[in-house]
């Protein structure tokens, strides 16, 4: 049964599980616990510091801090008290400095996308209560250049009574030491197997999605391996893969892989000391198509995600992580 109603009986954005699930409070974000009860301390006591927020894509960084914001300011006080900036858009010093309402018309204004100045929205008066305090989020922040970030830096110092800063990053590596320092970091991780699994179920049984009781496990364990610990991958393949009656052979055909337990007789075949019988099945999947460098991926994940496999097989792990960095070795031999 699909999970997708007509449309008079369903919005069209609730369509999107992954916009409909996504949480409303911060109370409710799931995964990262010691960040969540972290940002929820500071909310009670009222007292938020500079923040530096980073971590892999697909854990839940923007969403996260979206969620603080929406709730230290309150809807009543969001848009005059918080600005929002891309990194990736607006990633040059005049975003930092430059009037927006300036008659005269630069390259480097277009470059900003029109994005009002962080000098600007300081000066801009509000009707804040005392206890909140304005929020500049700037995302993407470590595609801000150099230049930026020092003209930043000076700015959280002189006006740490009128605004707080939230930088949202993937790699910490690329912003300044000098803005590092200023702030409170707080390193987010991917979900972990167990999370996924109990996001994907609940949704399934909210959803009433019928997935028969002995395919479940192999249907999570085909979303874990393609998610990789990224929530959004994550859901929007239960979407991809629920929204149709479909057998786990179609599954698989969708996504373009190998069934899994393939990858797993593979695997126990090399184990097992039996490696012409691991090589005959991995030439039957570059028969059929798959490139060397995409069943070394599938493989490596599959050593990855299942841990019942024994010790014993941790140089295959290596080999196949070796392998897999080395453009050179993408031959059937050294496969």
């Amino acid at each position: 049964m699909s999970f997708l109603k007509s449309g008079a009986e369903q919005n069209y954005s609730e369509r999107l599980l992954l916009t409909k699930y996504a949480p409303k409070k911060l109370q409710d974000f799931h995964g990262n616990h010691g960040v969540k009860q972290t940002l929820l301390s500071y909310i009670e006591s009222g007292n938020l510091p500079h923040l530096l927020i980073h971590g892999p894509h697909g854990c839940g960084k923007s969403l996260i801090t979206k969620l603080l914001v929406n709730e230290y300011l309150g809807a009543r006080y969001l848009k005059e008290g918080c600005l929002e900036i891309y990194g990736s858009l607006s990633r040059s010093k005049d975003v930092i400095t430059e009037n927006p309402n300036s008659k005269s018309k630069t390259k480097n204004k277009q470059k900003n996308f029109n994005c009002p100045g962080i000098t600007n929205f300081m000066k801009k008066s509000s009707n804040l209560p005392k206890h909140l305090i304005k929020i500049i989020v700037i995302y993407e922040f470590h595609q801000m250049s150099d230049e930026a970030q020092m003209a930043l830096r000076r700015i959280m110092e002189l006006n740490s009574n009128k605004v707080r800063f939230i930088f949202v990053s993937e790699n910490h590596s690329g912003i300044i030491q000098a803005i590092q320092s200023r702030c409170t970091p707080l390193q987010m991780r991917k979900l972990s197997d167990s999370e996924i699994d109990q996001l994907l179920i609940n949704i399934i049984a909210s959803e009433k999605i019928d997935i028969k009781p002995g395919l479940l496990p192999e249907f999570l364990d085909l979303i874990k391996i393609n998610a990789e610990g990224d929530i959004r991958i994550a859901v929007n393949l239960l979407q991809l893969l629920t929204t149709y009656q479909m057998s786990n052979h179609e599954w698989y055909q969708i996504l373009g892989i190998p069934e899994i337990k393939y990858l797993q007789k593979i695997i126990q075949a090399c184990i097992d000391s039996q490696p012409i019988t691991a090589y005959r099945m991995t030439k039957l999947l570059l028969d059929q198509g798959f490139e060397i460098c995409d069943v070394l991926d599938l493989l490596s994940r599959v050593l990855i995600n299942f841990p019942e496999f024994p010790q014993k097989i941790e140089y295959l792990r290596i080999l196949c992580h070796d392998t897999f960095t080395i453009e050179e070795c993408y031959t059937e031999i050294q496969l």
